[in-house]
């Protein structure tokens, strides 16, 4: 493990000036901050778990401690301490929270890992794959899971329906504080290690640049299991005072208006969501079901994790103006597991996230983001900026030889920050990759504006036509309302056309039945769109009956697995309409 972070912590030494400004060099611990708290203020609210009444009843943080100190004697008896991993593999937020903590408080190493959905063969490999890796002393899991997982013997936890799981072939890993899974789409996501200077400093950071104090009130619906939610909300929120509500992903998915409706009840002020949370909310939540809602405190919907679109987040603005919310609320972030804490935000005090119009001819085939007016003719794209990046982190956009490009020039995003991560477990290729010089290699593309940066795409998801660049989310914002298509339900992928030399896009989405629409009709559509957004057409449309495309844990679209399956048999067993 030591050889495996060994490159990343020697770039890390260009760092110890911004460092040393942080706290996490004075001798604060996050464990130590809680412990504060504690002492000088154990009655003030720190969580609430908002159900689908949309209910809030604050627990202080003597409260939550005094849930937190029983699990952490567990952890400490099955054989959790310092240096040693506890997977944490739980289905709700508190019960995924408390073990959090208490893991942490145990002086362990806490990684958490999605529930396996019983229908889906993948979620469990995933669960397998980490316990393997990690080599953990203890386990956290649902009752169900215990007799399927490997370990030494179990008991009962101050858990619902859980049990801790020991075990005695377990590996120490040194300068950790916690893992965090990548949100990739394989059954062996790679792990990222952070140490606890460099989480601090990210949650610091971010604090700042989002404008945070004591006085805010922060509603999430990300899971604990995705490094937004365990990092910008949990951890960020109960280090610094801040009160958290937190909602269950399946309880928004389901109704929206609940999310909106907590976060007038919590008088929250600033509340973090994806693309697609947003226009989920725009798609599901009638107004006269908000009577008494009031958005009004909201001053941060932070939107983070995938590409962000101006038309969800406008429709969003336009249509929840009349319960108080503005355009110069929303907001938007980048980040990665990679590095803590998030590294780009929207500036404080503008109208709302910067956006842009551009050339679409000369973004597929120069990658040059060439800004037009309202009068021009041909094809275009919108990219909405994620902002800029907090004090102490550089941000560069490096062209495939790993030159410096200028603004407006797409190219890979490089990053030179204090709360990177050391690397991923075990795996010192890929760490090795992900490192050049000082600078972290993150697998995305962008350009930078104004001192702000644009993400456009990922870099191992582009679809080559005719020597033409198309990242998949190029068609998000055209697909989008095609009738008979269910919203957001879809995945596009290039696949080799070895006659033509080039790549053409496939499209496989969910019909919707009872749209009024045959699936061909459907597909002749979604054809039609794309030529009219991106100049190109799709190669083939495949339209699979509802619940067919599961995404990331994260909620982001699974390009490449689903690329996958369709080399195999073409979803030949799925496909409702006819091949072209």
């Amino acid at each position: 493990m030591t050889e495996a972070l060994g490159n990343a912590t020697r770039h890390a030494a260009g760092f110890a000036d911004a460092l040393a400004a942080s706290s996490a060099l004075r001798g604060d611990t996050f464990i130590g901050r809680l412990k504060r708290r504690l002492a000088q203020e154990p009655d003030r609210a720190a969580i609430s778990y908002c159900g689908p009444d949309a209910r809030i009843q604050w627990q202080s943080i003597a409260s939550f401690w005094a849930d937190v100190e029983p699990v952490t004697d567990a952890i400490v008896i099955a054989g959790g301490q310092r240096e040693r991993v506890v997977v944490i593999c739980l289905a709700t937020q508190r019960k995924m929270a408390i073990a959090t903590i208490a893991t942490l408080a145990a002086g362990a190493i806490p990684v958490l890992v999605p529930p396996p959905r019983l229908s889906v063969n993948n979620d469990i490999t995933v669960l397998h794959s980490t316990i393997a890796r990690t080599k953990p002393s203890v386990i956290l899991c649902e009752s169900y899971l215990a007799k399927s997982l490997p370990h030494d013997g179990d008991a009962p936890v101050a858990l619902p329906d859980a049990r801790i799981c020991k075990t005695e072939s377990f590996t120490p890993i040194r300068d950790a504080f916690a893992m965090q899974l990548t949100s990739g789409t394989t059954a062996s996501p790679r792990i990222c290690v952070w140490d606890q200077k460099s989480l601090l400093y990210g949650i610091d950071s971010g604090m700042s640049a989002m404008g945070l104090c004591r006085d805010d009130v922060c509603l999430s619906w990300v899971p604990f299991y995705h490094d937004l939610g365990l990092v910008n909300n949990l951890l960020l929120c109960l280090a610094n005072d801040i009160p958290l509500v937190v909602m269950e992903a399946a309880d928004f998915v389901r109704n929206p208006a609940v999310w909106l409706k907590g976060l007038s009840a919590s008088a929250a002020t600033l509340t973090w969501g994806s693309n697609f949370g947003y226009a989920l909310a725009v798609e599901k939540v009638a107004l006269e079901t908000l009577e008494g809602v009031s958005l009004e405190k909201v001053r941060g919907f932070w939107s983070g994790g995938e590409r962000i679109h101006r038309s969800t987040i406008a429709a969003f603005a336009e249509k929840f103006a009349p319960f108080g919310v503005t355009c110069s609320a929303m907001h938007a972030s980048y980040g990665g597991a990679e590095n803590a804490g998030g590294m780009t935000f929207t500036r404080l005090g503008h109208k709302g996230a910067r956006h842009e119009t551009v050339d679409a001819v000369r973004l597929y085939d120069d990658l040059v983001a060439d800004p037009v007016g309202d009068n021009f003719r041909g094809s275009t794209s919108q990219y909405v900026s994620v902002g800029a990046p907090h004090p102490g982190l550089e941000i560069r956009i490096l062209s495939e030889l790993g030159e410096p490009l200028p603004d407006g020039r797409i190219g890979r995003i490089a990053v030179r920050s204090p709360s990177r991560f050391l690397g991923y477990l075990e795996d010192t290729a890929a760490t090795s990759s992900r490192f050049s010089g000082e600078y972290l290699m993150m697998g995305d593309l962008g350009y930078l504006r104004y001192g702000e940066l644009f993400w456009t795409g990922r870099c191992d998801e582009l679809i080559s036509v005719r020597a033409r660049k198309i990242d998949p989310s190029e068609f998000e914002a055209p697909l989008t309302n095609i009738r008979g298509l269910r919203r957001g339900c879809f995945v596009v992928f290039g696949i080799d056309d070895r006659r033509a030399g080039t790549q053409h896009p496939v499209l496989v989405g969910e019909f919707r039945e009872g749209a009024g629409v045959s699936p061909e009709a459907v597909a002749l559509a979604c054809r039609a769109a794309a030529v009219k957004s991106t100049g190109v057409t799709f190669g083939d449309v495949v339209l699979v009956p509802p619940g067919t495309l599961l995404k990331t844990t994260s909620g982001k679209r699974r390009h490449k697995h689903y690329r996958t399956v369709y080399q195999v048999d073409g979803f030949a067993g799925l496909r409702i309409n006819a091949r072209r």
